[in-house]
């Protein structure tokens, strides 16, 4: 949710497929942050980077970028519609046990949640 909120059009690689913060950018400022992408997900950034060249690229319905507030609100309401527990970093969650299930190893999942090692990933999905 904090990587999402961030991405600007300067961020994102539509042919390489990829959003790259650079190191003042990154989350710990040490090293870039390579975040690879699906097709879907490459096909809304592409979208919103025509729409918002400069800028923030997540933006509310009035045009301005995204915040922790609104992100919260907006998964309150869904838990609403939708009658069970969600929250944006269920979504996180869910794609790091997805992927260890179907094999892939944990520090090419860590890498990609943009772990500096394994370890987190080995400690909370030790159950798996």
């Amino acid at each position: 949710p904090q990587e999402a909120r961030a991405i600007e059009s300067e961020h994102f690689d539509r042919f390489a497929r990829t959003v790259v913060f650079a190191v003042r950018d990154s989350k710990g400022k040490k090293e870039k942050r390579v975040i690879p992408l699906h097709r879907e997900a490459v096909a809304i950034l592409t979208k919103l980077a025509l729409k918002y060249p400069t800028g923030k690229l997540f933006r509310n319905k009035y045009g301005r970028p995204w915040r922790k507030d609104g992100i919260v609100l907006r998964f309150s309401r869904m838990r609403e519609k939708l009658g069970c527990e969600f929250f944006a970093y269920a979504i996180r969650h869910t794609y790091a046990t997805d992927a260890l299930l179907r094999g892939i190893d944990p520090v090419t999942v860590a890498t990609i949640m943009g772990h500096k090692d394994a370890k987190m990933i080995l400690k909370v999905y030790q159950h798996i």
